[in-house]
């Protein structure tokens, strides 16, 4: 018997029209499902990924049909594109995975799924985020980070502590209309690096600014101060090679990698391959414009 699921936004009378169409043509060789998904979990554990829906793991089925798909659930269609195609499991239409909406959540997943070492993620729907607490806790313990997954520069980071932040974490997100979070195990950051990818070289390499966990918002420790370059050449190896990686696995020539290491077990985490990385345009301090004009002018040369 094969096993079909249907995702769609919201389960109405159309969508049951369809499943009973399946069922009748099908008979005993096809079961059909219909989820929605706020009914999609996602856990990364140890760089393995698990999807899923009602406590399924999709790659169960035999087929998965993304049905209706909203803006408000289009960053789900990249990863759940990535985690079925990862398993050869068939899906509609196939088009969704050339449309991958480049979030955190969705990022993390395909570095997973690619054997890059990424921090543990959890991901519930935001309005079962409450039901899932004891869980989330459970496999994080406190401290634990909440991200929103379309921030950067560390706005929409929070750092809960105890139950009770909890509640402050959903008044803070009460007026944003995309609520979109993921969770993840605090990591106490020795070193946190920023390798910028031109083509197949990593080209600058800056040391990021400490972050000041005090309070429930992460933030930087002292915002005006200056980053560190250093040369590539003092960068292991293993850390240009992994941005690398982390470039290649997204097709991006210019590219920003943010690498950190944990101070309590020296475990090497690739946090963000960004394709849009922010610049730092004094040349007195920075490598980056330089290199970059120097990239472009070189590709542009190179052209037919």
């Amino acid at each position: 018997m094969k096993k079909i699921l249907i995702l769609v936004n919201k389960i109405v009378g159309k969508h049951k029209i369809l499943l009973k169409s399946i069922q009748v043509l099908g008979g005993e060789k096809a079961e059909v499902e219909l989820a929605t998904y706020k009914d999609i979990e996602i856990f990364i554990s140890g760089g393995e990924v698990s999807i899923t829906v009602s406590g399924v793991d999709i790659k169960n089925y035999n087929l998965v049909y993304l049905r209706t798909i909203m803006a408000r659930n289009e960053f789900l269609a990249g990863s759940l594109a990535l985690y079925l195609n990862y398993h050869q499991i068939p899906f509609i239409d196939n088009g969704i995975i050339y449309s991958q909406r480049r979030d955190k959540l969705t990022s993390n997943v395909k570095m997973a799924l690619m054997e890059l070492p990424v921090i543990d993620t959890y991901y519930c729907d935001y309005t079962k985020i409450a039901e899932n607490t004891g869980k989330i806790v459970s496999r994080f313990n406190f401290p634990l980070v909440s991200k929103d997954i379309h921030e950067h520069y560390l706005k929409g980071i929070y750092l809960l502590k105890n139950p009770s932040d909890f509640k402050k974490l959903f008044d803070e997100f009460d007026d944003k209309k995309q609520k979109r979070i993921i969770f993840q195990p605090f990591i106490n950051i020795n070193k946190e690096y920023r390798l910028l990818i031109l083509g197949d070289k990593v080209e600058s390499v800056n040391v990021r600014i400490a972050r000041n966990c005090d309070g429930i918002k992460l933030g930087y420790k002292d915002e005006n101060e200056e980053e560190e370059y250093l040369d590539v050449n003092e960068i292991s190896p293993k850390l240009r090679e992994l941005a690398l990686k982390a470039a290649k696995i997204f097709d991006y020539q210019i590219c920003g990698v943010d690498i950190c290491l944990d101070e309590n077990n020296d475990r090497v985490y690739v946090l963000e391959a960004n394709r849009s990385p922010g610049f730092n345009y004094d040349s007195k301090v920075s490598p980056e414009i330089q290199k970059v004009a120097e990239y472009i002018l070189e590709k542009a040369n190179s052209s037919s």
